[in-house]
């Protein structure tokens, strides 16, 4: 998170991934602006060069154990949120091929369950991929492939209201992915292939 006018860079020379495990994330945030001695202003600007994920795998990999609170906080997570005058920019990111975390535990990939969690190779976002709002506040979403893939479950894909201003690179999924399993078994994460 970024205010006033600070600056965070994330992965200058080589490409870094950033992901955030629980529910109702906010993986970039970009606050307003702040005065620099030279006498101008200075944005609040994140900046990440590589992959984001914000796709609950702590809460759905583990839902038969969760509370409804919980449960009810998945999908509601923002890959970019910049607000009044605030500015992200997400580059050299690559959209994920399916609508699960493919690298979460207890995701069925080609049939089989992924049985621990490792380090994400690509972008995907349950819930709202960028925000923007108020006055020259804007989120800049680049790809080396194609951006971020978004899966938005109720909520909309892209959303910029009073001046603020987004480009978006990547894919943009409307549904709910399956958690199901067997009595007595652990519940799995399913999805179609979209992309």
């Amino acid at each position: 998170m970024q205010k006033n006018g600070g600056l965070i860079n994330v992965g200058n020379a080589a490409v870094k991934n950033t992901r955030a495990g629980g529910g109702s994330s906010v993986v970039a945030f970009a606050d307003g602006q702040g005065s620099i001695e030279a006498g101008g202003i200075a944005r609040s600007t994140v900046n990440i060069n590589g992959n984001i994920t914000a796709a609950d795998y702590m809460i759905l990999s583990d839902y038969d154990n969760r509370t409804d609170n919980e449960r009810t906080s998945v999908y509601n997570n923002i890959g970019a949120y910049a607000v009044n005058g605030g500015k992200v920019t997400i580059k050299s990111a690559t959209a994920a091929t399916k609508a699960t975390e493919e690298n979460a535990a207890n995701v069925v990939t080609g049939g089989t369950v992924v049985g621990s969690t490792s380090r994400s190779a690509n972008s995907l976002i349950y819930g709202i991929g960028a925000f923007a709002s108020g006055l020259n506040s804007s989120v800049d979403i680049q790809g080396s492939s194609n951006g971020i893939h978004v899966v938005t479950g109720p909520n909309t894909g892209v959303f910029a209201k009073d001046h603020g201003m987004i480009n978006f690179a990547g894919n943009i999924t409307n549904q709910n992915n399956l958690v199901h399993g067997l009595a007595g078994t652990k519940p799995e994460i399913e999805t179609s292939d979209f992309c």
